[in-house]
């Protein structure tokens, strides 16, 4: 945050320097500009980025030099200078539903939703048959546990692309997380007419069999599901439950150990192996997985409100370390590495947040090696 509005700064100051000393009146800055496109169409950003340098607000081209400036400087890693070009460019020009996307995913990526939501808005505003805004905002909307307004958002999207199987699947988990069986069962239908063997949709379909009371038959598509993916997390969490209900305890603790293995932080996971492993009279391990999952409720809770106050204090390290920590302990590995490094940016001398960042590297370097 800091480095961004030294940059805003920057610029404001090399305007307002360059407006004091150049000739009144716009200036044509069609030949820069194209010199410029075809430099980043051949995937030369640093020159694209030279070329564009110094065209002012009121010069003609100005927007797309903006724009020009902002992908240059996406591809070459430097997000804050590609964000403050992109403002600039929609600013000019609002009607750029591509730079909306851009700069949605460059705020998002910072974790703020709320901005990032915003400019997903504008996307789709300015190109109405885009699904893909729409689908990004059902993503969002479902990563914050907003059922309600994931469901809406992947309706959009399926409007634009009835067939497109990641808007079916989000709007049928959402519609299974608001209640409402019956309407996910009409999207899965959908979904699984066109692809009978989509893993995805078959977990969800048994998920939604055993919600509107078919226990054999959310056994039969838990089963298909986990031939076609046997880490399938909710053909997993379904058939454990059909076995608990069946009375077949060891085989459910079998499929309920799987699932927390393969989502080691979904709550959902550890409460139902926590209650399989009370049915067996393993009073311990229950206790112990119990705490798992209330400790990891907590840490979400805490994520909640440090994201809360990173946005009001973007320029605390110390509060970045911590949404670290707490992110780190919510199961949430990449919002730690951006937390942790975000912090190191504010103050590369942070100590804590240095041997935090060591440590998330390493263990993530020892789980992604092979055996």
């Amino acid at each position: 945050a800091i480095a961004l509005a030294l940059a805003i700064a920057a610029v404001a100051a090399t305007v307002a320097v360059r407006r004091s000393s150049r000739r009144p009146g716009p200036v044509d800055r069609s030949a820069a500009v194209a010199r410029a496109r075809r430099l980043l169409a051949a995937n030369r950003p640093e020159l694209a980025l030279r070329a564009v340098t110094g065209i002012d607000d009121g010069d003609k081209g100005a927007a797309e030099a903006a724009t020009i400036a902002g992908f240059a400087a996406v591809r070459l890693g430097r997000l804050d200078e590609a964000r403050v070009a992109l403002e600039r460019a929609l600013r000019l020009d609002p009607a750029q539903p591509l730079s909306a996307s851009v700069l949605a995913a460059i705020c998002l990526d910072a974790n703020e939703a709320d901005v990032g939501l915003h400019w997903l808005r504008v996307a789709a505003a300015h190109d109405p048959k885009d699904p893909r805004p729409w689908l990004g905002m059902g993503k969002v909307q479902a990563d914050l546990g907003h059922d309600a307004d994931a469901e809406a958002a992947f309706a959009e999207a399926l409007r634009r692309a009835p067939d497109d199987p990641e808007a079916r699947a989000g709007r049928a988990r959402a519609l299974l997380g608001l209640g409402r069986a019956d309407e996910a069962g009409e999207v899965l239908a959908d979904g699984l007419r066109d692809d009978a063997g989509d893993s995805v949709l078959l977990g969800l379909a048994a998920r939604q069999a055993l919600d509107s009371g078919g226990l054999d038959r959310a056994s039969e598509l838990a089963d298909r599901a986990l031939d076609a993916d046997p880490d399938n997390l909710d053909a997993l969490r379904t058939r454990a439950r059909t076995r608990l209900a069946l009375g077949r305890d060891a085989d459910a603790l079998d499929d309920a150990e799987h699932a927390a293995r393969v989502a080691p932080t979904d709550l959902a996971a550890l409460q139902l192996r926590a209650q399989v492993e009370a049915r067996l009279g393993l009073a311990d391990r229950s206790a112990r997985t119990i705490a798992r999952h209330d400790a990891i409720h907590r840490a979400r809770l805490v994520v909640a409100t440090l994201t809360e106050q990173v946005a009001r204090h973007p320029d605390d390290p110390d509060l970045r370390h911590r949404l670290g920590q707490a992110a780190d302990a919510a199961g949430f590995p990449l919002l730690a590495l951006k937390s942790y490094r975000f912090a190191l940016k504010l103050r590369p001398d942070h100590p804590l947040a240095r041997a935090a960042l060591a440590d998330l590297e390493a263990r993530r370097e020892a789980t992604s090696a092979p055996p």
